[in-house]
């Protein structure tokens, strides 16, 4: 709870400049987690080969293409705040059909996606992405992220994609406070 209080206090204090914004359009695809795989060698011993299943580089090929194309060629290499919107299309079982065609049924009203793929795989698929592109240095410098998933009524499956340097903060509102670890850029 302490926690939460401190970001949200110190939130509003962050100045963040946008360095890129992008839409990648694709389905968003999570990161799978490594898997193994037991091999039987000639002497008879097993062994473990561990792997990445490939299913998330078509979205991961996507974001870098995204990104690429902005002609962003400046890499981050200070904190990163990113805000993420991943676009999903609805099923077609949300709409209605003869004379209801094309209208939205209501039991179906809400954007959010509630269901697979997870939040948290997405995002590491994508910032991931983010780094192979050449955006930032390395994914340990995202300290916070705004993102969400929902279904489009009209937009292209993809996500939206805002990527803020934070260049820096307010250390005179939190002098004294030794709970507040300050940076300047």
């Amino acid at each position: 709870m302490r926690l939460m209080n401190l970001c949200k206090k110190t939130e509003p204090d962050l100045v963040k400049v946008l360095h890129a914004g992008v839409f990648a359009r694709g389905i968003p695809a999570p990161q799978p987690r490594p898997r193994g795989r037991v091999l039987k060698k000639h002497s008879g011993q097993y062994t473990v080969a561990m792997y990445t299943p490939s299913s998330a580089k078509p979205w991961r090929a996507a974001v870098k293409k995204a990104f690429i194309e902005t002609s962003c060629t400046k890499i981050i290499a200070t904190p990163v705040h990113l805000q993420i919107i991943f676009w999903f299309h609805r099923p077609d079982n949300h709409w209605g059909t003869g004379k209801n065609a094309g209208i939205l049924k209501h039991r179906f009203a809400d954007p959010c996606v509630i269901k697979k793929p997870d939040l948290d795989n997405l995002l590491k698929s994508t910032i991931d992405a983010m780094v192979e592109a050449g955006v930032m240095k390395d994914d340990n410098l995202v300290c916070s992220i705004e993102c969400c998933k929902r279904f489009s009524n009209s937009h292209t499956p993809g996500a939206t994609i805002n990527a803020y340097t934070i260049e820096k903060y307010n250390v005179e509102k939190h002098r004294g406070n030794p709970d507040v670890v300050t940076w300047e850029g």
